[in-house]
């Protein structure tokens, strides 16, 4: 879990999502008086069973970076990814993968 302000962003990197499990995903919260409702749910564009998304989360601001540690890329099955998202207006939208 990272905390920014009034912003959570939390991952969940076990999440089955549409059928992949241990895709993973990151729900982000917004404080809102005394409570912390959910505002958002942030999937990889790229997504796959056992990416587990989600395993490392920051956010800064209306930045949040999410690491889904056993996303296969390249030559290797499990290097890793991190993917960048960023807020406006309160959607969250992907901006990049590193």
């Amino acid at each position: 879990m990272a905390v920014s302000g009034a912003t959570a962003v939390v991952g969940s990197a076990y999440h089955a999502v549409g059928g992949n499990s241990q895709q993973g995903a990151a729900y982000v919260y917004a404080q809102s008086g005394g409570s912390w409702p959910q505002t958002g749910e942030l999937t990889a564009s790229d997504g796959a069973a056992d990416d587990e998304f989600g395993f490392s989360v920051s956010v800064s601001g209306t930045t949040a970076v999410i690491g889904a540690w056993d996303h296969g890329t390249g030559y290797s099955s499990s290097q890793g990814e991190a993917y960048s998202f960023t807020s406006s207006g309160g959607a969250w939208t992907q901006t990049g993968e590193t």
